[in-house]
């Protein structure tokens, strides 16, 4: 039985590293240190208010979901949606979530929101600024 076990882990490490992984010993098991995702599937990456301002790097039929957090009204502005378009799905986003995104082909696009106070849309309204939320996306193959 130790002898299929042992050919299992050089058969899943084999194929792991055959796409990309690096095989390490890890307490006399080897492991695969990255994991690959095969060509065709989709991945989703979380977009916080720590991205502000950064680049992600995403490959096609990816899914960014951009989620602020609440207590801000954030309006998402025009991108370039021959890149990244809204995801359709009739799913519910999550709670303080804005938007789910879909990589769509290679290119670069900037994902941009404004968002604005909840007393800003009071009587009288609040003299707070909005906030500016950005975040540049490289999409490849």
């Amino acid at each position: 039985m130790q002898i299929h076990h042992a050919f299992a882990i050089v058969i899943l490490l084999g194929v792991c590293c055959a796409v990309g992984g690096r095989a390490l010993p890890s307490n006399s098991t080897p492991v695969c240190l990255s994991r690959a995702t095969p060509a065709g599937s989709m991945e989703q990456r979380t977009i916080t208010a720590d991205d502000n301002r950064t680049e992600i790097h995403v490959r096609v039929n990816d899914r960014l979901l951009i989620n602020l957090g609440g207590g801000w009204d954030w309006t998402l502005d025009p991108f370039d949606e021959t890149i990244i378009t809204l995801a359709t799905g009739g799913q519910a986003l999550p709670k303080g979530a804005q938007a789910m995104l879909e990589a769509k082909k290679p290119g670069t696009v900037v994902i941009s929101l404004s968002g604005e106070a909840p007393c800003a849309k009071a009587s009288p309204p609040c003299a707070v600024q909005t906030r500016r939320f950005r975040v540049t996306v490289v999409v490849v193959q």
